[in-house]
């Protein structure tokens, strides 16, 4: 393991969970008729080439900012296997947790002790959910910038990995 992965595991990690749901509901009118035409909760990338066929287009969809969840093209196996959401945000200048600092009432954070990161990591690789680059450190990473509100070092009750 490179020194840079060693550094993120003596931080406490943080999941960000999204009601998916809910954030749809505050979208821009546009983007929650495709929803609503295709009784659909989450996007395909279908649906969202015909609200925008532009990252310009997309950004143009709302004065302000949006997040929206969209379920990822099966370019392979293991994009097929996982059970995962894409998010993206409206603004490329945006960070999600500066979003959700605005819409607290979406989200729970989950906090991974930094003692258990390496646990979690190998349940993680026993799932088959394994590390491809940065991603799996970028996701156990400690959350520097998170709503202070909401910085507590225990996870929801109601949260479950």
């Amino acid at each position: 393991m490179s020194q840079i992965k060693a550094v993120f595991f003596d931080q406490d990690g943080v999941i960000w969970r999204v009601d998916y749901r809910k954030a749809h509901a505050i979208l821009p009118d546009k983007l929650r008729k495709i929803l609503g035409d295709e009784e659909a909760d989450i996007f395909t990338t279908e649906m969202l080439a015909r609200a925008a066929g532009s990252l310009k287009a997309f950004d143009g969809l709302a004065k302000k900012p949006f997040a929206l969840f969209f379920e990822p093209p099966s370019l392979d196996d293991r994009i097929v296997n996982q059970f995962a959401y894409f998010s993206v945000l409206s603004r490329a200048d945006l960070a999600m947790d500066d979003w959700l600092t605005q819409h607290p009432g979406l989200w729970t954070k989950i906090v991974i002790p930094k003692e258990l990161k390496w646990e979690v990591r190998d349940k993680l690789d026993q799932s088959n959910v394994t590390e491809r680059g940065p991603v799996m450190v970028q996701w156990m990473v400690s959350a520097a910038r998170a709503p202070a509100a909401h910085n507590a070092s225990a996870a929801s009750a109601n949260a479950t990995m």
